[in-house]
C-alpha cells in the first residue's frame, strides 16, 4: 500500500501580533477611568481607536478587508451595537483570525451574554454579581460583591496569567460558567469556594448560575483558527481604581498594598493579542531514514526521519521553541503514526 506524505498536525498558532485595534465604550468617561491599562498597550505599540458602542460609523470590514487586528469590547451593557457590528460580525471577526477582549459587568447586556454564548461560555443574568461573604474587601458597601480572588485560583498556564505569584485580584461584576463540552475553553480564574452568582438584593430562592469553585471570574478561547477570545464579568477589574488599590480582606484583615490586577490584566492582554505564546515553523525535512531526500511517496512500514524548525516569540524577538511535547501526526483518514518530536539543541528545532 502506497501513502503519500500526510497532514501535519502541529496545532501551532502561527500569527503574528497585529497592532490595530478598536475599542468599543459604553461612554467616553471610560478612557480616563481606565486609563492606565490603556496606556499599556500604547506603550507596546498599539493603534487605539475609540468609539461608542453605538456609533453609527462602526465596521469591522471594508471593501473584504477587515480594518482591525484586534477588538476590546468594554461596553457590557450595550445593548445594540451601531454601525454594521453585531454579534454575527463579531463572531465572523473571529473566524477571521481577529481577537476580541471583552469585560462585561453586573449590567451585562443581551449583545455581550450572546457573543459569550457562540464561545461556550454563559454569563448569569443582568443585575447578577458574583458574592462571596467570606473573601470580600474592606472597602465593599455591605453587599460582600466587591470579591477578594486568590492568585492561586488561576489557571497554571505562565504563558497566559504570568506569573502566580501575584497579589490578591479585586473582582466586582457578574460571574460565568463554561460550556463543558467545549474543549477549546479555559478556565483561567475561579472564585473561592465559598462564593456564588446570585441578585445581591434578593433572598436566595433558587439554585444560584453558578456556586463555589465552578464560578468562573476569567474565561478564554483559542479557537482552531488561532484565534484568540477572554472574556471577564468585570470591567471594573481593568479600572485605575482596582490597578492601584490596596487590598484589605473583611474577614481575616490581612492586608496587601496594591492588587495584582494589573499584573493579570498585562499578561492577559499579551495572551489575547498574540504577544506571547505564539510559533512560527521554518525548514521542515523529511526522508526515509539513511537517504537525504524525501521520496515522492512512503509505503506502511518505511522508517521516516522527520526534523522541523520552530521559533517562539519572546519580547517582540523569535528564539528557538525549547517545549518537549511537540507532536507529529502522520494522517491518511485517522492518525496512522502519533509520536512526540525530540528536542534538538543542535539548531533552532522543535
Amino acid at each position: 500500500m502506497r501513502w503519500l506524505l500526510p497532514f501535519i498536525s502541529l496545532y501551532i498558532c502561527a500569527a503574528t501580533a497585529g497592532k490595530r485595534t478598536l475599542v468599543l465604550v459604553d461612554n467616553w468617561s471610560i478612557r480616563e477611568t481606565h486609563s492606565v491599562f490603556f496606556r499599556t498597550l500604547r506603550d507596546r505599540g498599539f493603534e487605539l481607536t475609540f468609539k461608542t458602542a453605538d456609533d453609527s460609523s462602526l465596521a469591522l470590514v471594508k471593501y473584504g478587508e477587515f480594518l482591525y487586528d484586534n477588538l476590546v469590547l468594554f461596553s457590557p451593557s450595550v445593548e445594540e451595537f451601531g454601525g454594521s457590528i453585531d454579534v454575527a460580525a463579531i463572531t465572523n471577526f473571529i473566524d477571521g483570525g481577529g481577537n476580541v477582549l471583552v469585560a462585561a459587568s453586573s449590567d451585562i447586556g443581551d449583545p455581550i451574554r450572546e457573543l459569550a454564548t457562540e464561545c461556550g461560555i454563559e454569563f448569569d443574568y443582568e443585575k447578577t454579581a458574583v458574592i462571596d461573604h467570606l473573601n470580600y474587601d474592606i472597602k465593599d458597601q455591605g453587599k460582600h460583591t466587591m470579591v477578594i480572588a486568590d492568585s492561586k485560583n488561576l489557571l497554571d498556564a505562565p504563558l497566559i496569567v504570568g506569573s502566580k505569584n501575584i497579589n490578591p485580584l479585586l473582582y466586582r461584576g457578574v460571574g460565568m460558567v463554561a460550556d463543558p463540552e467545549n474543549p477549546l475553553v479555559l478556565s483561567v480564574l475561579h472564585a473561592s469556594s465559598t462564593a456564588y452568582s446570585f441578585f445581591p438584593d434578593k433572598p436566595i430562592d433558587d439554585y444560584p448560575h453558578a456556586v463555589g469553585k465552578n464560578t468562573l471570574l476569567v474565561a478564554a478561547l483559542q479557537a482552531r483558527n488561532n484565534a484568540r477570545v477572554v472574556f471577564l464579568g468585570s470591567l471594573d477589574f481593568f479600572s485605575d481604581e482596582f490597578f492601584t488599590a490596596n487590598v484589605q480582606n473583611g474577614m481575616t484583615n490581612k492586608k496587601f498594598s496594591k492588587s495584582g490586577n494589573e499584573d493579570l490584566a498585562v499578561s492577559l492582554s499579551q495572551w489575547v493579542f498574540k504577544e506571547k505564546g505564539v510559533l512560527r515553523v521554518g525548514a521542515v525535512k523529511h526522508n526515509k531514514q539513511g537517504e537525504k531526500e524525501p521520496p515522492q511517496a512512503y509505503t506502511v512500514y518505511d522508517m521516516v526521519e522527520y526534523s522541523i524548525e520552530i521559533e517562539e516569540l519572546k519580547d517582540g524577538q523569535w528564539k528557538p521553541f525549547s517545549g518537549q511535547d511537540v507532536q507529529l501526526e502522520f494522517v491518511r483518514i485517522d492518525p496512522f503514526v502519533r509520536t512526540t518530536l525530540k528536542n534538538s539543541s543542535k539548531k533552532d528545532s522543535g
